[in-house]
């Protein structure tokens, strides 16, 4: 945990970053040039301005969902990328550094969104996603000009099934409290936007 990064971070352009980004996604996919790569990334949310810069044909797909439930999360993934690491940084640390860092990141792409096509964006709702995988899916499948195929649809089927068991089954378990916050706190940050 070092405030003084965090705070240079914030105001660096990503663009160069990105285009190096760019750069190794086409190496990396160098023997597959008619795949199209989808990336999932919760730091988009940090730098689409400079995203878009580097990839003018991107979609981006931004589900949304309940502001407690992602600040308890990136909180319990703070807390263990770090865990063993540093002595200072506290549960109450981590849960007020994510809840500035989320709500800010939020504030800042809804701002840079304002700025583009309507059509490079896909709105899915989280409980619409668990309620209606395919539904949602099917939505980007759309926005992206790709058919939704049998065997897309059965290779979901079969990770979703192996996902609720053995190792891959979902164990985490956490909850603001246990970061100092409250649903209020969490509330009141995300209304500033």
């Amino acid at each position: 945990h070092i405030p003084s990064y965090s705070a240079w971070l914030a105001e660096q352009d990503w663009t160069p970053a990105y285009a190096r980004h760019r750069r190794n996604l086409q190496l990396i996919g160098a023997n597959d040039p008619d795949k199209r790569w989808v990336l999932k990334n919760p730091s988009h949310l940090f730098a689409l301005d400079a995203l878009m810069e580097v990839y003018p044909d991107a979609i981006v797909v931004q589900t949304h969902r309940a502001p407690e439930t992602i600040i308890a999360s990136m909180c319990s993934l703070a807390e263990h990328a770090t865990q063993d690491y540093s002595t200072v940084f506290t549960r109450e640390r981590i849960g007020a550094t994510q809840l500035d860092l989320w709500s800010r990141g939020l504030r800042e792409f809804s701002a840079a969104r304002a700025k583009y096509d309507p059509a490079q964006f896909v709105d899915i709702d989280f409980a619409e996603l668990r309620s209606d995988p395919f539904g949602a899916v099917q939505q980007v499948y759309d926005a992206i000009g790709a058919d939704f195929t049998h065997d897309a649809r059965a290779a979901m089927v079969a990770l979703d099934e192996d996902s609720k068991s053995g190792d891959r089954r979902p164990q985490h378990k956490y909850s603001l409290a246990d970061y100092g916050l409250t649903a209020e706190q969490v509330a009141e940050a995300f209304a500033q936007r």
